[in-house]
């Protein structure tokens, strides 16, 4: 059902899916097809959907733009929706990188993805998937962890729900332990028609002559203690000398650099000492923010590095300098690069960057320190390859010509990851979802992601919010970050080093100042800033990690993270996607009530209360109201009154009716009952708790169906589904919904946007639920009882092992609720060990989306 396209570059991602995005928009077509086989393809992939044509007649519309086939991508316009997740059945192209995907797979969800999400991700990810891993050879170390994954879950002693398929792309693909060597395309030998086909022989023998040049420092410079930062600026100056060059020429040049400080540098010397116009240079490296870098296809210094037959115009000299983000993927054709030094593996990336379509004559001028003491061994021994090779002082480095130089695998390229083997106690550990990392240290799967090295450089991610400095409490802060979930539009991923001194320059400015900080492992901390500047071990904390930061508190300079803030700090822009989201701060006095949109317009009600006014911009903009966060209220002595202070300042939170975040479960689930009640709640009636009940377990019955699951799971899913929210039948949750009718009215859904926690007291309804089920004398009898009171157990995420005593039924014995969570921890133990990790996970995400589906059908009035 699902391919997942792993690419190790986050640029590919994006051209990665394009081409899905065509496939989807040629499977459209098929419908009308005048080919019968062609329409049955259509017909298969749309039926194959349990959400796509279960679609009736009130959304014919949705129905017939809607894609058969889900994509998902990291960033950009499909930028994570999830709408895989929403419909296991679904037919999905999931595009993404080995850390996103990886830590996916190994139930530790990078990107601030809830509990329960990080079991369901998994599940999916693990069954009824082909992972294709394209350039295979540069991830090693994922490869290797894959392999250990497929027996695990497709298992010769066991029956396979759904099957796990690996496939592995690459030019020099390597002997797989154990295996016979996997067979190698050679193009002299498998296609030797496309050495003497036009096009293809045109770039095969593209022209591109390698320059050397060197140039020499004191030894002064090389003993001094800042011998790396001083060669980094000579560096510079020599390779923005040599692209100076080509100033007065109509071309345009290619400048890469191993490093950001490097490139940043070299940018900087083009303008300041070549003096060339700064509208002429264009700086790109790996960390830029995904809101920033989306608008590159769109920068004219960019577009003149495209193909020639589709560039504009060109008049003048253009230079593109980058760090190894653009060695890959990218689809740039430079006249000319200039280069430091580097291993076989980039290099050879390099040179496909210029001339890429033969079209014209060029030249790569490589730039390097006549001592070659600080340069790593891959790249000093690539240097000797590639001069022994030399023709005078230049070689010819067309791509046919490039074959035949051979560079020694263990002297050219970096050298290989360790990676520690996969064994169930890892897969164990992880798997505990419930448990947070400081409740429960547990290895960082990075390692196995990729591998033990010295040259393992941790991310961070780090984001600006326009309204983080609003909220008055800290949970209302991480409660603003849980509604709007942070996407990769919003993020500059930087090595954790660097995100560090970020991080730490905005402190030294701003220490009163509060971030959100979500941990590699999901958790949320609010932290001052001056708190993190002061933490010894912030360099940890950050490993993996989303900081959510102020936007008043700048940082970031044309989408890249700044290490030294200028004395006039500019503001961030937050680029939250206004086309999904309103954010609206509301203030209401005795006179009026304003609407201030964030990064919008303002508007003053006359004589409207907050709510008056929230249900006019539900109308006029057309979107949902989900989420009111109260920000402050006036003292209620008389003596305080005024007409013009305010009585109540409100943040609203509203979303465009199509977005597919309106009715998947909030990020707040583990510790927010708001995840049932947070998306589509405001415009329909209240859902009694039978009904839902009954929607659940008649949509767990046909979401099976559509899977094709046997019938022992089918009806464990149906009879989960039925008693799923029975908890919810207590007093303190009815209340906390705002059901004061309770017992006469029993609500599963309730029309309320808050959830009152001090009447709940942190209750978890599935726990009451379990209670209830394990009670059961008709559930004690069925010989699927354990799979069925733990489906019930985890749908909101807990279980995985374990509930926290603040979860319990106070309507019951703590002796009781003792028990049942001791109970729910073993079941998940022997349950995992009799179906495995990731099919135990599918089975929960199953469940997970008949009850989204039955909510969102619930909301939409479709039942």
């Amino acid at each position: 059902r699902r391919l997942v396209y792993v690419v190790d570059r986050r640029v590919i991602v994006d051209q990665a899916t394009d081409e899905a995005q065509k496939i989807l928009c040629r499977l459209k077509e098929l419908k009308d097809s005048e080919d019968e086989d062609l329409r049955k393809i259509f017909s298969v992939l749309q039926k194959s959907s349990f959400l796509v044509e279960s679609q009736n007649d009130v959304t014919s519309s949705e129905r017939e733009n809607a894609n058969v086939i889900a994509l998902s991508t990291l960033r950009g316009e499909y930028a994570d929706n999830r709408e895989w997740c929403l419909d296991p059945s679904r037919p999905a192209i999931i595009v993404g990188t080995i850390d996103m995907i990886g830590s996916r797979l190994l139930f530790s969800a990078y990107g601030g993805v809830g509990e329960s999400y990080k079991a369901l991700q998994a599940g999916l990810l693990g069954q009824d998937t082909l992972v294709v891993i394209d350039e295979a050879h540069l991830s090693p170390a994922f490869m290797q962890t894959l392999r250990a994954i497929h027996p695990f879950v497709n298992r010769k002693d066991k029956n396979t729900i759904k099957p796990f398929n690996i496939m592995s792309l690459s030019a020099t693909l390597e002997k797989e332990d154990g295996d016979k060597p996997s067979e190698t395309f050679v193009l002299e030998k498998d296609a030797p028609e496309d050495l003497t086909n036009e096009v293809a022989a045109l770039r095969l023998n593209a022209e591109k002559k390698i320059e050397w040049k060197s140039f020499q420092v004191g030894e002064d410079v090389l003993k001094s203690k800042k011998a790396q930062q001083q060669l980094r600026e000579i560096q510079a100056k020599e390779m923005a000398s040599v692209a100076a060059q080509y100033k007065d020429l109509p071309v345009s040049v290619l400048v890469f650099g191993k490093t950001v400080d490097l490139v940043k540098k070299i940018k900087d010397e083009l303008i300041a000492s070549q003096d060339i116009d700064k509208n002429q240079v264009l700086l790109m490296v790996g960390g830029m923010r995904g809101y920033e870098r989306d608008q590159l296809v769109g920068n004219p210094v960019f577009q003149m590095f495209a193909p020639k037959p589709n560039r504009p115009q060109q008049d003048k000299s253009y230079f593109l300098v980058a760090t190894s983000c653009a060695e890959v993927g990218v689809n740039l054709d430079a006249d000319f690069a200039v280069c430091d030094l580097t291993s076989a593996d980039s290099f050879i990336q390099r040179l496909g960057r210029v001339n890429r379509f033969g079209e014209s004559s060029s030249v790569v001028t490589i730039v390097f320190n006549d001592d070659l003491s600080l340069q790593t061994e891959q790249a000093i021994e690539t240097l000797k390859t590639l001069r022994q090779s030399e023709n005078g002082n230049s070689l010819n480095a067309s791509p046919l010509a490039l074959r035949q130089i051979k560079f020694d695998e263990s002297l050219c390229y970096p050298p290989k990851p360790v990676c520690p083997p996969l064994d169930s106690a890892r897969i164990d550990d992880w798997s505990m979802t419930s448990l947070k990392q400081n409740e429960f240290p547990r290895s960082l799967v990075s390692y196995w992601l990729r591998g033990v090295t010295k040259n393992t450089v941790p991310e961070t991610s780090l984001c600006w919010r326009a309204y983080l400095s609003l909220e008055s409490t800290d949970r209302r802060k991480i409660v603003t970050v849980k509604t709007v979930r942070v996407k990769s539009r919003e993020c500059a991923r930087e090595s954790t080093h660097r995100a560090e001194a970020t991080i730490k320059a905005i402190a030294e400015k701003f220490p009163e100042h509060r971030a959100v900080v979500i941990t590699s492992d999901g958790d949320y901390k609010v932290r001052s800033l001056g708190e993190l500047n002061d933490n010894p071990d912030l360099y940890a904390e950050l490993m993996f990690a989303t900081v959510v930061l102020p936007c008043e508190a700048g940082g970031l300079e044309n989408g890249i993270a700044v290490e030294v803030l200028p004395k006039d700090t500019a503001p961030v822009t937050d680029v939250v996607d206004a086309d999904e989201w309103i954010r609206v701060v509301l203030t209401e006095t005795e006179e009026a009530t304003t609407a201030k949109i964030i990064n919008g317009e303002s508007k003053t009600y006359d004589g409207r209360k907050i709510e008056e006014a929230i249900r006019h911009i539900t109308q006029s903009e057309n979107k949902r109201c989900v989420k009111q966060i109260v920000i402050s209220s006036a003292a209620e002595s008389e003596e305080e009154k005024d007409a013009e202070k305010p009585k109540k300042q409100v943040l609203a939170y509203f979303i465009n009716r199509k977005s597919p975040d309106r009715f998947l479960p909030s990020e707040g689930e583990m510790d927010d009952e708001t995840a049932s009640l947070a998306f589509g709640q405001i415009e329909r009636e209240q859902i009694e708790l039978e009904k839902h009940n009954a929607d659940v377990s008649n949509f767990a019955r046909r979401l099976a169906a559509k899977l094709f699951l046997s019938a022992e799971f089918s009806e464990a899913l149906e009879i989960a589904g039925s008693w799923h929210d029975k908890g919810k039948a207590r007093e303190c949750w009815q209340k906390a919904v705002g059901n004061f009718a309770f017992p006469e009215k029993i609500l599963a859904k309730s029309n309320q946007t808050w959830f009152n926690h001090k009447l709940n007291d942190y209750y978890r309804h599935e726990f009451g639920s379990l209670i209830e089920a394990e009670e059961s004398e008709e559930l004690n009898e069925h010989p699927n009882r354990d799979l069925i009171l733990h489906l019930i157990a985890t749908h909101h995420g807990y279980a995985r092992p374990h509930f926290p005593a603040r979860a319990f039924d106070k309507d019951n014995p703590t002796r009781l609720n003792q028990e049942t969570a001791e109970r729910a921890m073993r079941r998940f133990a022997d349950l995992q060990t009799k179906y495995g990790w990731w099919q135990l996970a599918y089975l929960e995400a199953v469940l997970k989306a008949a009850d989204a589906l039955a909510s969102r059908a619930e909301a939409r009035g479709e039942i």
